[in-house]
Parts: structure tokens; C-alpha cells; sequence
């Protein structure tokens, strides 16, 4: 069962995701950001997470392939910034 109030957040540039991170945190909601893939798919089986956040990747991997990643670990819902 997910956490309804755990979110991960993945992009390249961390900081860039900042004010989304602030919004979320006064929402209540337990946010963690992260810069790469692996240690988002890690953050979101042990956190449970409701729902992922994906910014700019870079050249780690497409929005596609990580959402596939993800598919095969936890059925979590996935937005794509």
C-alpha cells in the first residue's frame, strides 16, 4: 500500500525543482528529490511513494525507459514536468 503523503521528485538539476518542493512541504506531504534514476526508483519502493514527479533526466535515461523502470518495481502513478 502507497503513501499517500510520500512523493519523489527526479531531475537533473535539483534546485530547479525547489519552489515545487516548498509548495509540497506546506501542503503536508513528505517530499524527497533526488538527481538520478536509480535513486529515485530506490526512494519510491522504500518510501512507498504516491506519486513521482519528473523533471529533465538529462542524458541518464528518457522520461519513457525510467517510467518502464519503474512499472517493474511499484505500480506508481508517474508526471512528467
Amino acid at each position: 500500500m502507497s503513501n499517500p503523503q510520500a512523493l519523489v521528485l527526479v531531475d537533473k538539476i535539483p534546485s530547479v525543482l525547489e519552489p515545487v518542493v516548498t509548495s509540497l512541504k506546506g501542503e503536508g506531504f513528505e517530499v524527497e528529490i533526488t538527481s538520478d534514476c536509480e535513486t529515485a526508483s530506490r526512494l519510491v519502493v522504500h518510501r512507498r511513494s504516491a506519486v513521482v514527479l519528473v523533471g529533465n533526466l538529462g542524458d541518464q535515461m528518457s522520461r519513457w525507459e525510467f517510467c518502464k523502470e519503474l512499472r517493474g518495481g511499484w505500480a506508481v502513478p508517474v508526471l512528467a514536468l
